[in-house]
């Protein structure tokens, strides 16, 4: 692990050692946790948002022809020659 120093508001400060003692953990497993969280939101969003992309981009060409534009899709199913 890796010290980092970190400037909290009060309300901050007080609410996580709130969750710690409620818990039974220290403060800074709280704020660890809460930032796995959140780093485990924004890998989530970015999956997503590519999805979308992604979903958005072979709706708008027609059924066949995205064989043709996109080589890796038109390949057979069980071809591993990539």
């Amino acid at each position: 692990m890796k010290r980092t120093q970190v400037l909290l508001t009060e309300e901050q400060q007080r609410e996580i050692k709130r969750i710690a003692k409620s818990e039974s953990i220290s403060a800074g497993a709280v704020i660890r946790r809460l930032i796995d969280r959140g780093l485990a939101d924004a890998r989530r969003n970015k999956m997503a948002d590519a999805a979308e992309k992604m979903a958005v981009y072979y709706a708008e060409v027609e059924d066949t022809s995205f064989r043709e534009i996109d080589p890796w899709v038109a390949e057979e199913p069980g071809n591993d020659s990539r």
